[in-house]
């Protein structure tokens, strides 16, 4: 499509915390999201950051998006934090102005912030007075972890945002589930579109540390936090190498709260050369890892997707991972893979064993899962499925 007619398209606005470019999961589904969005030539795409020192609007041109960057205020987590508050409410008119200049100037159909958090009620309340534009929510994981165990002001503030919502998304079906099950007023507008997963990303452009060349390594990528067990894993494997002294453990994450405790069970165990600890690694130096392991392990103890179990498969990884919510609806046990009960030793060690040992069952599970995942979890098909939503309201 030529330019002129590109910027006649309808404006969809992603809002995050964070820009595209940061390391972690959700900044990856947004940006692969983003650049799908390029190509179906539906909508042109725009993503509004979060950032505390843009006092006005910061406009920058990307290949396939403009991002904007604005301060945008949230009320104080108490209902007694008065200076936070009153800050919020004497900045609402600013903000709502700003807002509404951006959705007109672009011709913004959905408003659609990933990754609940208290600043959206800026969002909600632009839907609640300019009901034209809509305001679709969509969850992650953690966010929705953190929505569940908040109480009082904050619990409040984070419910309205959810309450104005027209759609709230899911990446999963069980995810989906465990929203509806929250005392929220709008179940009927929770809705399941699964990530995809780029199939260029296995186009492997770097090379792999020169200290696990000609190694057999075990894989594992997550957050260095309690939730992706890393801690469970360190330990299975002190027994798997009991009888499998040539294979080692490569662990890859986003700096975390259990970073240190990891480093410390490791050398604890004396695994310090079984090991390999790599953290805050970009994004096109990450496939050099899944490509030169021969199995991947998740020891998760939640997961609202596991895109890490995609990107596995791109690899042909077989797979172990424990039953969280995403991995029973992306592996079928003992057909593309093994589930394992969560933070059991026993399974783990079992199950990364017997993979290890049957090198015929590894690579049928891999194959299998490989072509379940190219097949069903594509950019595309959850494009089409969020600009169906839209198309349902109009």
């Amino acid at each position: 499509m030529i330019l002129h007619e590109r910027n006649r398209l309808p404006g969809w606005l992603f809002v995050l915390p964070w820009p595209l470019d940061a390391i972690g999961g959700v900044a990856r589904v947004l940006s692969d999201l983003v650049l799908e969005y390029d190509r179906s030539d539906l909508y042109k795409t725009y993503v509004l950051v979060l950032d505390w020192e843009a006092k006005k609007p910061i406009y920058l041109n990307h290949e396939t998006y403009i991002e904007i960057r604005l301060r945008v205020r949230s009320p104080g987590r108490s209902i007694f934090a008065f200076k936070e508050n009153i800050a919020f409410l004497l900045t609402i008119p600013k903000t709502l102005l700003i807002l509404h200049k951006i959705v007109k100037k672009y011709d913004i159909k959905v408003i659609n912030p990933h990754y609940l958090g208290a600043e959206y009620i800026n969002f909600a309340l632009f839907r609640f007075i300019f009901r034209w534009c809509k305001y679709f929510l969509s969850f992650h994981g953690t966010d929705l972890l953190d929505f569940e165990k908040s109480t009082g002001f904050l619990r409040s503030q984070l419910s309205y945002c959810v309450s104005k919502a027209d759609y709230l998304i899911c990446c999963s079906n069980g995810f989906a589930d465990r929203l509806k099950n929250m005392h929220i007023i709008n179940k009927e507008r929770v809705v399941a579109i699964p990530n995809g997963i780029a199939h260029n990303f296995s186009d492997v452009i770097s090379n792999l540390p020169e200290e696990l060349v000609s190694s057999k390594y075990i894989l594992s990528i997550g957050t260095f936090d309690s939730n992706k067990g890393q801690n469970s894993l360190i330990r299975a494997f002190s027994n798997v190498i009991d009888s499998k002294k040539n294979i080692k453990l490569v662990l890859v994450g986003r700096d975390g709260s259990s970073l240190a405790s990891v480093y410390k069970l490791v050398e604890q165990l004396g695994l310090c050369e079984y090991v390999f600890i790599y953290k805050n690694i970009p994004l096109d130096e990450i496939g050099a890892f899944y490509k030169n392991a021969i199995l991947y392990v998740s020891a998760s103890r939640f997961e609202s997707f596991g895109l890490v179990l995609l990107e596995a498969a791109l690899f042909k990884l077989a797979i172990v991972a424990t039953k969280t919510i995403g991995s029973l609806e992306l592996i079928e046990h003992e057909k593309d893979g093994l589930l394992v009960e969560i933070d059991s030793k026993d399974e783990l060690v079992a199950a990364i064993s017997y993979l290890i040992d049957n090198d015929k069952v590894r690579i049928n599970y891999s194959e299998i899962f490989h072509h379940k995942v190219l097949n069903t979890y594509t950019w595309e098909n959850s494009v089409l499925q969020y600009t169906n939503l839209l198309r349902d309201l109009n």
